[in-house]
């Protein structure tokens, strides 16, 4: 009753608002500033996940985690990598899940492991006629990369109502998966 008191006197809001909004906007503009840093920026890639730059020839491999299997083809032309490849989902995104929203992105670190760069890898949308999701990408090296590695983020839908069809997912399973560097 005294807040309502208090609000309801004329000027009462403005003096009340206005600190609050103050305060909030160098917040707001801070946070703004981070969307500019690239993802994972200064982390340490763990040991088992270090890829080495090609020196000139082509390189294949396999970088496996729990959910995913990337199978990649790595040629360094100049400074830049060209990168292709497959991604495989494990059985268990793939057992009763309809819908996948997924986000792969190649992270390059220098001689000390620490992320120095990276880019998002387009992809296909998965489907169940799908299941392979196919790409190939140029991706500009930066200075003293050393090495590259995989890092994800995704989302599995299930055949709750609406099967992931449309903008509303009512009483469907999300399943949340990620790896960083």
């Amino acid at each position: 009753m005294t807040m309502k008191l208090i609000l309801s006197k004329p000027g009462n809001g403005v003096r009340f608002f206005l600190p609050a909004i103050v305060l909030l906007v160098p917040v707001l503009l801070s946070m703004g500033c981070q969307a500019g840093k690239p993802a994972y920026q200064g982390r340490v890639v763990a040991e088992e996940n270090r890829i080495d730059l090609p020196a000139d020839a082509a390189q294949e491999g396999n970088w496996r985690t729990r959910d995913v299997t990337v199978a990649y083809a790595a040629q360094r032309r100049e400074e830049a990598l060209a990168l292709s490849g497959d991604v495989t989902f494990a059985n268990h995104l793939l057992n009763g899940y309809v819908d996948i929203r997924f986000t792969l992105r190649i992270n390059f670190f220098d001689g000390e492991g620490v992320v120095i760069g990276g880019s998002a890898i387009p992809l296909p949308r998965y489907s169940i006629y799908r299941p392979v999701l196919t790409f190939s990408k140029q991706v500009p090296l930066p200075a003293g990369a050393r090495g590259f590695t995989f890092s994800y983020n995704g989302k599995a839908y299930d055949q709750g109502k609406h099967s992931g069809v449309g903008p509303r997912r009512e009483r469907g399973f999300v399943w949340n998966f990620w790896k960083g560097p």
